[in-house]
């Protein structure tokens, strides 16, 4: 077994066991560590990564991360654990994607111009990478601290939040909580009907993942009946979508009661392949970043 899928599988089993133990807070267990970056690109990371790394992160102050080759090059180094009979610093696992040609040459980023104007095709794969916590990097100053997340807020409090989600464009309407793809249309309850501002735009961010799988943006929602693994996989999908957008937003993530219906087959799809996992938490990435670039859009049109 590759050293990616081993990764997966234990990512997997982690998640599973917090399905089966936690219930419908499941996502409270990672979501409220902040978002995680890699120190040295100040980039979030994605995916399964940012599950990962947030439940990692609950043994440190901090959710920072970087390799020992950024460490190095940035003039640290990884400080030595005396707990261990190795002496070293406990790493994490990571997966990203690195683009190859079908000779499994890799490409570097200027090779991707040649392959733009008719070169080889790149084909991706994925790949293992192990990062340090920034607490075990000797001479590094964290930027920023662990956020510890609203879990009320106040009316003048939620302008950012209304304007992020208006920003997308989106129509919403009144009525019980739900995405009705031929229409185009969400439907939310007035806030009142909610037992906080949190449970409230918590729903409305997992209804705009799902908006964001309309046919017009990125064509992932496919009819099916309820009850199926793939309306599951999609309710799994929306579910970390809105675990993201939260905790980019800055409050905590709220489950909702009526998502216990979807843990069965949440569990089932995750224990029988991994890789549906990951399926999943990329699909839900991909719609955050389609909604955060429509902030950008929205930024450019206001300067």
């Amino acid at each position: 077994m590759s050293k990616v899928n081993q990764h997966l599988e234990t990512v997997a089993k982690e998640l599973t066991q917090l399905m089966e133990v936690e219930g419908i807070n499941w996502s409270k267990s990672w979501s409220g560590q902040g978002i995680p970056t890699n120190a040295s690109t100040k980039k979030a990371y994605q995916g399964i990564n940012f599950m990962w790394l947030s439940m990692m992160a609950r043994n440190h102050e901090y959710n920072e991360w970087m390799t020992f080759k950024q460490a190095e090059s940035m003039g640290f180094k990884i400080k030595p654990n005396k707990d261990m009979p190795n002496g070293k610093s406990t790493a994490q696992s990571i997966v990203f994607f690195k683009m190859m040609d079908k000779n499994k040459k890799y490409f570097n980023d200027s090779d991707k111009a040649n392959v733009a104007n008719g070169g080889t095709p790149m084909i991706p794969i994925m790949k293992k990478s192990i990062v340090f916590n920034v607490s075990q990097v000797e001479g590094y100053e964290p930027k920023t601290k662990q956020v510890n997340h609203v879990k009320e807020i106040c009316s003048k409090d939620t302008k950012m939040i209304d304007t992020y989600f208006a920003n997308t464009g989106s129509v919403v309407d009144s009525g019980e909580p739900m995405y009705i793809p031929s229409l185009d249309v969400i439907k939310m309850p007035s806030k009142d009907r909610f037992e906080s501002d949190v449970a409230y735009y918590g729903t409305l961010a997992h209804e705009h993942i799902h908006w964001t799988g309309s046919k017009q943006r990125l064509n992932r929602l496919k009819t099916t009946s309820f009850g199926t693994e793939i309306y599951a996989q999609e309710e799994l999908v929306a579910e970390v979508g809105s675990v993201f957008i939260t905790a980019h937003l800055g409050i905590e993530s709220t489950p909702r009661a009526d998502h216990a219906r979807y843990l069965n087959g949440w569990l089932k799809a995750i224990k029988n392949d991994p890789k549906a996992m990951l399926k999943a938490f990329n699909l839900a990435s991909k719609a955050v970043t389609y909604i955060n670039d429509l902030q950008e859009s929205q930024s450019i049109k206001v300067a």
